[in-house]
């Protein structure tokens, strides 16, 4: 099992382009290119996993489909840790049925466009995706500690701009503002 190990930082959408010119500048290299992802999660129908604060997702970025499990976020002050174990499927239909007959079921479904870029410090490497949610654009770091810190270091950023809930939280927490303004 590895250990996943990021930082989420919020951006204005302005500020994106900027940000793409920074890490030009630095040397960053674009990895995959903009497109939509599809992120569905799944748990039991006693939500026995979110529960556990783990969670269970199917991922589709353009052809590319992955299978993730994220477990309970250990105590970090602006980092998110958790063990990670990832692996690359082949058809996300074919998974969703499968997961479904041995009685998973769909919990929450997004979509955000997703741009993913790698910068190689001397700390360490990074990888630095660029997220378009309909709540908000995010750059998402994941490296180690110290490589992270370094990235943030160099883009400008300070704690204020860390986000620590995940892309499910905010969805649900932006949907009840929109219903609450409604």
């Amino acid at each position: 099992m590895s250990r996943e190990t990021e930082a989420k930082i919020s951006l204005l959408e302005k500020d994106l382009a900027e940000l793409r010119s920074k890490l030009k500048e630095y040397g960053a290299r674009l990895c995959k290119p903009r497109l939509l992802e599809e992120n569905t999660f799944f748990d039991f129908p006693d939500r026995r996993l979110q529960e556990a604060d783990s969670a269970l997702r199917v991922r589709v970025y353009g052809k590319e489909c992955m299978l993730t499990y994220k477990g309970a976020s250990q105590e970090h002050p602006l980092l998110k840790l958790r063990e990670e174990i990832e692996t690359r499927v082949d058809d996300a239909l074919e998974l969703m049925s499968l997961l479904k007959i041995i009685g998973f079921e769909c919990s929450f479904f997004y979509r955000k466009h997703r741009e993913i870029y790698d910068l190689e410090l001397s700390s360490g490497l990074v990888e630095i995706s660029l997220d378009e949610t309909p709540f908000g654009c995010f750059a998402e770091i994941e490296g180690s500690e110290e490589a992270i810190q370094s990235a943030v270091d160099i883009l400008g950023w300070d704690t204020t701009f860390f986000v620590n809930e995940t892309y499910a939280q905010l969805y649900l927490k932006h949907t009840v503002q929109m219903s609450r303004s409604e």
